[in-house]
């Protein structure tokens, strides 16, 4: 054999490893693409769930009590909810020097609202908090009238904002 022609070719072990190496390769990506596609999907889901709980606390904000319950969603097939009352509200609040602290309160109306969605997804928890008392402001301004003209709103001398029913502060986590 002429050595110029040894030269030329692949051996078999070369062409195994070669083909190891990419086969490797090709998994780490395939497994990187699915995770992120699995992720993305995760997240749609749960922008949904939020939505979801946003319509669930607007519908118990109207309500007179926050009892628990659950059941099906009519406008969103496969999803289904639960809503847990919370006898005691602890808040923790970060005192600058001194730490973490918490504080129990009365005040608040608490439930935990779990969404389970459909497709495997997993089930979303949410922590709802809402005034016991009703709270009414009004808001003065200090304007007699002297800027009329200069600005939206400049003509009004005084500009009362009146809630019967304050806005619920969802968490989720």
């Amino acid at each position: 054999m002429n050595p110029s022609n040894a030269e030329k070719g692949f051996t078999l072990m070369e062409v195994l490893i070669a083909t190891a190496i990419t086969g490797i390769a090709l998994g780490v990506i395939l497994s990187i693409i699915s995770q992120g596609h699995r992720e993305f999907f995760r997240g749609v889901m749960a922008e949904q769930a939020g939505n979801i709980v946003n319509q669930l606390i607007l519908k118990l904000s109207s309500s007179e009590t926050w009892e628990g319950g659950s059941g099906s969603l009519d406008t969103h097939p496969g999803w289904s909810y639960e809503i847990i009352p919370l006898d005691e509200v602890i808040v923790r609040d970060l005192v600058p020097g001194m730490g973490e602290r918490e504080i129990k309160t009365d005040d608040l109306l608490a439930a935990e609202i779990i969404i389970n969605a459909p497709l495997s997804a997993g089930s979303f928890s949410f922590y709802a908090y809402y005034p016991k008392t009703v709270r009414q402001d009004t808001i003065t301004t200090s304007d007699s009238g002297k800027t009329q003209g200069k600005g939206p709103g400049a003509s009004s001398t005084s500009n009362p904002f009146t809630s019967a029913v304050p806005a619920p502060f969802p968490f989720g986590r």
